[in-house]
């Protein structure tokens, strides 16, 4: 189970990072620590273009996302419909 200081953390960091986007990588890996994960990663669209920011993907699993599985990501039309501000 989460601690309650570690999830207020992660949190906060979020919404960090929705303000100040260079700050997704450190929120990225400090959910990955927390999870006990082995890679975390964000897809990051912009229009008609996506990227992987990742803070520990590994290049290859990039590529393998950019190349095939990018066209197949099924939130896809849910997510053009969220704008920035």
């Amino acid at each position: 189970m989460i601690a309650l200081d570690d999830f207020s953390r992660i949190v906060a960091g979020v919404y960090d990072a929705a303000l100040e986007p260079d700050r997704w990588i450190e929120v990225l890996a400090e959910i990955r620590q927390l999870l006990d994960a082995t890679s975390s990663g964000l897809i990051v669209a912009d229009g008609a273009t996506r990227a992987v920011m990742s803070a520990s993907l590994a290049p290859e699993a990039k590529a393998v996302y950019s190349e095939h599985y990018s066209r197949s990501t099924m939130c896809w039309p849910t997510s053009r419909a969220v704008r920035s501000a």
